[in-house]
């Protein structure tokens, strides 16, 4: 593999990397998307480089010049416990987005198969990426229709901020005082 591009240049103050250092750059990662790619491409055009360049390679290989993510070596890949979208939530400092921070959940429980969070939503989200991934057998198609999926799913779980506080289940509804 190649050299990792350096991100130190990138940090804010207080160790987080700036997003604006990180618009129009190339991204590489793996072929065959699976949650944690598809998550993380997500995110990173989503709420970090709004003009990104995705290359999809063989293991092993690299694209000069491309930030690296979810491969052996990388500075966004798996590190400790967390999975990739986990790393690139703490090291952007995206996790204060509760729609973010669950999405993570649900993308370590399906990636890691840890359980370690519990969520419901798992088994439902890993069906209809498996689903998909077999009917388009395209990463870009794949990550393109997926990327609507984690839209709907940012959506409906940070919508669960935005409720009045007080005990929820975990399905969302209030439970019976």
């Amino acid at each position: 593999m190649g050299p990792k591009a350096s991100t130190n240049s990138s940090e804010t103050k207080r160790g987080k990397l700036d997003v604006a250092k990180f618009q129009g750059r190339r991204w590489v990662t793996r072929r065959n998307l699976h949650i944690d790619r598809l998550a993380s491409a997500w995110l990173i055009k989503q709420f970090i480089d709004k003009r990104p360049r995705f290359y999809f390679v063989a293991d092993g290989e690299t694209i000069e010049g491309a930030i690296p993510f979810d491969m052996f070596g990388a500075e966004f890949t798996h590190h400790g416990e967390d999975c990739t979208f986990e790393t690139m939530l703490k090291r952007f400092g995206l996790s204060e987005n509760k729609g973010l921070r669950e999405i993570a959940e649900i993308v370590h429980d399906i990636d890691l198969k840890d359980d370690k969070f519990h969520r419901l939503e798992s088994t439902g989200l890993n069906a209809i990426v498996e689903g998909l991934s077999k009917v388009l057998r395209d990463d870009r198609k794949l990550l393109q229709q997926t990327g609507v999926v984690f839209d709907g799913l940012h959506a409906l779980l940070s919508k669960d901020a935005e409720k009045p506080r007080g005990k929820t289940k975990r399905n969302g509804r209030r439970s019976k005082k």
